[in-house]
């Protein structure tokens, strides 16, 4: 079969269509690049319908976690237009968690308490709490994100031995009232506690990251202290005066 002649113009045309179509993949091309370096940077959390974004806060700021409803310091991911912020270890938190505390069901992390009033009492620290919490339906038992990632064992400067956490206080049959070695104040014994049982050392669950409080019989010996370094200082200066003023003399 012989071949149509073509004429110049159809080249033309042909060439300039193929150019168009060149063109259209290629933008089309840098069109699903870019939605999908968009979608990457995108990141979203369960409990904010909005994406988020990476935050470097600073104490300046004075912004609180609404997970932890903790000061919110150094990474974060956060919705500045809700004012919604989370720290990294929050935002990173498991969905679901089984708990040495309450090990026969699993614990979902929920953004709110499923409750009327939206609150609830940690049943690890004792203290309300307002927002996230991980919830167990079938027994009403929350805790806070962060009491339920607390570390099984401490180490505080004060004492010379590792602070083990308890669920419950370890000598609940014991009558006697029991004091935290941090805040000076009676323990719950129902509630978690660190302690070393071999020195009777404890502390509330949220103190043992706090500095100690000085008892009133602490402060009365730091003052003593203080006043026999000033005795002693000012022994030192008259002693001195003494000799300056008996060679004088001899001069």
């Amino acid at each position: 079969m012989a071949l149509a002649k073509v004429s110049s113009r159809e080249v033309v045309n042909v060439r300039k269509r193929s150019t168009v179509v060149t063109e259209v993949i290629a933008k089309e091309r840098t069109l699903v690049y870019r939605v999908a370096q968009e979608e990457r940077d995108i990141i979203k959390h369960f409990s904010h319908p909005h994406a988020l974004r990476e935050y470097k806060l600073q104490e300046r700021h004075r912004i609180v976690c609404d997970a932890c409803e903790l000061d919110l310091l150094g990474a974060a991911y956060g919705c500045a237009k809700c004012g919604f912020y989370l720290h990294k270890s929050c935002f990173e938190a498991p969905r679901e968690l089984t708990h040495g505390a309450h090990p026969k069901h699993t614990l979902k992390l929920l953004s709110k308490a499923p409750y009327s009033s939206d609150g609830f009492y940690c049943d690890g620290c004792g203290e309300e709490g307002n927002s996230f919490t991980y919830n167990c339906a079938c027994c009403n038992f929350d805790l806070h994100i962060d009491c339920a990632h607390l570390p099984k064992v401490m180490n505080r400067d004060d004492h010379q031995h590792k602070l083990t956490l308890y669920y419950s206080f370890p000598y609940f049959k014991y009558s006697s009232e029991e004091y935290c070695h941090v805040c000076r104040n009676s323990i719950d014994k129902r509630r978690w506690v660190y302690g070393c049982s071999q020195c009777k050392y404890w502390s509330h669950s949220d103190c043992v990251f706090g500095e100690a409080i000085c008892s009133s019989e602490e402060e009365d010996s730091s003052e003593e202290d203080e006043d026999d370094e000033r005795e002693v200082n000012f022994s030192s200066t008259a002693m001195l005066a003494y000799e300056m003023s008996s060679k004088l003399r001899m001069l």
